[in-house]
């Protein structure tokens, strides 16, 4: 995100009232094609297996893959076997939903469904229309996480679950494109929960609704080229992100004693190549350290001194059973170790 688009959504930027009839515009569009779907005149695929949106109401990053990827291992350690859709940005999945494998390339299902895939070793289905990527899984899961997705109505879902995040909140509180919010923060009146990522929350949320707290900490430095564990002491660092929200990434390694001599802040989910980092001319005296989401698109040219965070999303509650009860799941008796 740019420091011209951040001074408007977040700051003081005047030029949000300018852009304010626009924003109109999209707010009436938007609300028309929901009540649309919620009158039936449009049609809502339903799934015969459970969708739990994991989604936000805001442009940019704001902790959803972390979260997605924490509520399948803990709905795994419950016996429940959960899948994943994925839009696949900038993806190329072709005229079919794509089933990762391990012989997908991150071009093909994008940044994020990759990361999740590896990580967890789930089903991943990726393609651009969310109810064909959910039909695809069907019959192989007991409930599909949609990563991202909550303004996709098309798409049933038994549970929305709508991450914000503390630093940016709402921003200046318009929709798009005179501040930030995609939907109006009263549409979360609708959801089942929410999960606030970080602190320093300021924002109102409705009355009753289910509020669960949310950290991402960092679990150790791996090496791009083949993921093994490094042991990468503190000290200067080129640091690189293309991602929705950089600022809290180099945030997080000064705070792990990193300094950051120089950061390189690229649009969310660019797709990384030789050719590219080879223009921005990266000190290569330095280590180079850069998000999982970004090391994905890097392993097949990485340089020895490339590293990335791997970072893990801790909640203070359990929301994967509240997700269960929200879907109609009963815990496999035994749990999981009974479901091997």
């Amino acid at each position: 995100m740019s420091n011209a688009v951040d001074s408007v959504w977040y700051g003081r930027n005047p030029l949000k009232y300018f852009l304010l009839p626009f924003s109109l515009i999209f707010l009436a569009a938007v609300s028309v094609r929901r009540l649309l779907y919620r009158t039936g005149l449009l049609k809502v695929r339903k799934s015969s297996v459970p969708v739990v949106v994991i989604g936000n109401i805001s442009v940019g990053g704001s902790g959803k893959t972390p979260l997605v990827v924490h509520l399948a291992e803990k709905l795994r350690e419950k016996g429940v076997r959960a899948g994943v859709v994925s839009r696949g940005y900038r993806a190329d999945p072709g005229p079919e939903p794509l089933l990762i494998d391990g012989s997908t390339p991150p071009s093909s299902c994008g940044d994020e469904p990759y990361l999740i895939y590896h990580r967890l070793n789930v089903p991943v289905a990726v393609f651009p229309e969310r109810p064909l990527a959910v039909a695809a899984l069907e019959g192989k899961v007991d409930l599909i996480l949609s990563d991202d997705g909550m303004q996709h109505y098309a798409m049933g879902r038994a549970a929305e679950i709508a991450v914000i995040d503390a630093s940016r909140g709402f921003g200046n509180g318009f929709v798009l494109p005179a501040g930030p919010l995609r939907e109006p923060a009263s549409r979360l009146r609708n959801v089942s929960a929410a999960v606030i990522n970080g602190d320093g929350f300021s924002g109102t949320l409705p009355d009753g609704l289910p509020v669960f707290h949310m950290r991402v900490e960092p679990s150790g430095f791996r090496r791009v080229k083949d993921g093994a564990k490094a042991d990468l002491r503190a000290g200067k660092v080129t640091a690189l992100a293309a991602i929705g929200n950089p600022g809290r990434f180099y945030r997080t390694l000064s705070e792990m004693g990193f300094e950051p001599v120089r950061t390189i802040s690229l649009p969310d989910h660019t797709p990384l190549t030789a050719k590219l980092i080879g223009e921005l001319g990266i000190d290569p005296a330095l280590p180079l350290v850069m998000t999982e989401k970004d090391a994905v698109k890097c392993r097949e040219f990485a340089g020895d001194s490339w590293y990335y965070l791997q970072i893990d999303a801790v909640l203070d509650g359990d929301l994967a059973g509240f997700i269960m009860k929200a879907a109609g799941i009963k815990a496999p008796q035994g749990g999981a170790e009974e479901n091997k």
